[in-house]
């Protein structure tokens, strides 16, 4: 028997749903008001995303006779404010710039099948709660393959600055060849978001209220009288 052939994964695609970003169902087709095939997007902080990945296996597992069973965990990085990639937050945790976020269209762990991709597809998986992917299992001997990861997350507008870059990429760990969280081999597409944070309401109002403050029966009184009431 030959010597088992370690895989090599490339994170090929992805595709981001800001149109409609909570569709209904896993596998949901996108349409003309999504981001494009490989585009990265500006994303409102505060409200959930949705968006999807195709990993491709581009070596196989050789001569071993065994199916490589693998699942993949979900990093981000700030590349403005710098610190490298960090494992996404948990749904709710509000301390890492980007959190889970659980969604209403699928429930974490639902198998996912071909919408983006174009090679020969095996069962994916998605992630709205849980930050590593359920086993996901590529076929022995067969380069090629590829799953689709569809996920649900939420940047955090206490945590980045308006225009900040946020890259994500997946790490990898199976039950034959590698060690736990590897990083994939190749990153041809990876998901890019650029953050759009709206100015809070109340710094409106500050500007309109000058030094002396609101009138009583009759408006806004600003420096030197402002708008009598």
């Amino acid at each position: 028997m030959g010597q088992p052939v370690a895989p090599l994964y490339d994170l090929d695609g992805f595709r981001g749903r800001d149109n409609v970003p909570d569709p209904s169902g896993v596998d949901a087709a996108f349409d003309a008001g999504d981001t494009a095939f490989n585009t990265g997007w500006t994303q409102t902080t505060g409200q959930l995303i949705r968006f999807r990945m195709v990993v491709k296996q581009t070596v196989g597992t050789a001569v071993n006779h065994n199916n490589l069973v693998t699942e993949f965990i979900l990093q981000y990085e700030n590349a403005t404010a710098g610190g490298g990639f960090l494992d996404v937050g948990a749904v709710g945790g509000g301390s890492e710039d980007v959190d889970f976020a659980a969604a209403t269209g699928f429930a974490d762990g639902d198998n996912t099948a071909q919408v983006i991709g174009s090679g020969t597809n095996v069962a994916g998986d998605s992630m709205e709660t849980n930050a590593a992917s359920d086993s996901i299992t590529f076929s022995e001997e067969t380069s090629g393959q590829e799953c689709e990861i569809e996920v649900s997350v939420i940047v955090n507008a206490a945590q980045v600055t308006d225009g900040d870059v946020i890259n994500f990429r997946l790490l990898f760990s199976d039950n034959n060849e590698a060690p736990p969280a590897t990083q994939l081999n190749a990153e041809t597409n990876a998901p890019t978001l650029t953050v759009d944070k709206p100015a809070a309401s109340g710094r409106i109002m500050s500007s309109l209220v000058g030094a002396g403050g609101l009138a009583g029966e009759g408006g806004i009184a600003g420096i030197g009288g402002g708008i009598a009431g």
